[in-house]
């Protein structure tokens, strides 16, 4: 892209969480109709990022590109705070309302097809000269403007959804 000229931007991204298609959110959910005990990885770390402030970034960072060119670029754009499969599986029955028990187990006790990162965080110190542009992109204290995954789980019919209001399903 950068070759071809003109405006541009590319956001990095991981743990991705949405209320649409595959993700760990929904796999933990469903896990958790049937089981009140789950061993989940705690030894790799993440960022896990909401669809919504991925699309939201998107946006933001369009009439940045419009006004500067020179804000083209790649971007690390992830949820806070990091956390562990594990912290995140907890945090997503709290949010659910659902009672399950989570060991953290090491990655070796969990094999995968495809060998996983056990530091998956993104540094966000470059977008440090969008500081003062739209909040979706500013990199502020702590994880960044990203709001915290946390608040970006909500629940209707037991189903966690990203960017909502956070509030709890009675189920």
């Amino acid at each position: 892209m950068r070759a071809a000229g003109g405006r541009w931007a590319v956001l990095r991204t991981s743990w991705v969480f949405s209320a649409h298609g595959n993700n760990f959110v929904k796999t933990m959910l469903r896990l958790s109709g049937t089981r009140d005990a789950l061993n989940v990885v705690d030894d790799q770390i993440g960022g896990p990022t909401s669809a919504a402030r991925i699309a939201e970034a998107c946006l933001a960072i369009v009439p940045v590109l419009a006004r500067d060119a020179g804000t083209s670029g790649v971007y690390h754009f992830t949820g806070g705070p990091d956390a562990s499969w594990a912290d995140f599986a907890r945090a997503i029955f709290v949010a659910a309302g659902r009672q399950v028990t989570v060991t953290g187990i090491p990655s070796g006790d969990y094999p995968t097809p495809a060998r996983r990162p056990l530091n998956s965080r993104l540094d966000w110190r470059d977008a440090r000269h969008l500081r003062d542009r739209p909040a979706g992109l500013a990199p502020g204290p702590g994880r960044g403007a990203a709001r915290p995954w946390r608040t970006d789980m909500t629940t209707r019919k037991g189903i966690i959804l990203a960017g909502g209001s956070g509030t709890r399903s009675t189920r």
